[in-house]
């Protein structure tokens, strides 16, 4: 599906909003944090921000453009641009799970609320993959 440029810059200002995640959201304590991904480098950063403390971290994934995580907080969902790739990321373990290629640039990701959708802008060709979870 192409949209035009206003339509996609509102969509990817929408699908920049969650930054900050709730991990373990089904299970009976939540944890707030906050996903670093790194545009020059290969390791995404899980964050904690009540203490500002690093309490994980992603390795391999080569320019990390954004990440997303599911609803129920059991994966994240990070861009590689390097490698043009979504990568797919046990949240509990923090171990890369799948690697899918894309269809070009990719920019940024967001899931569908009930998690059966996975978004992945392209920033070329201006498009949007949709993935089935």
């Amino acid at each position: 599906m192409t949209i035009t440029n206003t339509r996609r810059s509102l969509l990817l200002a929408l699908l920049l909003l969650p930054l900050v995640v709730q991990f373990g959201a089904a299970q009976s304590t939540t944890a707030l944090r906050l996903i670093s991904t790194s545009y020059a480098g290969t390791t995404v950063t899980i964050v904690d921000p009540a203490t500002n403390k690093v309490v994980g971290r992603i390795p391999e994934i080569e320019v990390s453009r954004s990440a997303a995580v599911s609803p129920d907080g059991s994966r994240i969902y990070v861009v590689g641009l390097a490698d043009r790739e979504l990568v797919v990321v046990d949240a509990k373990t923090l171990q890369i799970t799948k690697r899918l290629k894309v269809d070009g640039r990719p920019d940024y990701t967001s899931t569908s609320p009930d998690g059966r959708h996975v978004y992945v802008g392209l920033g070329s060709p201006n498009v949007i993959d949709v993935y089935d979870t």
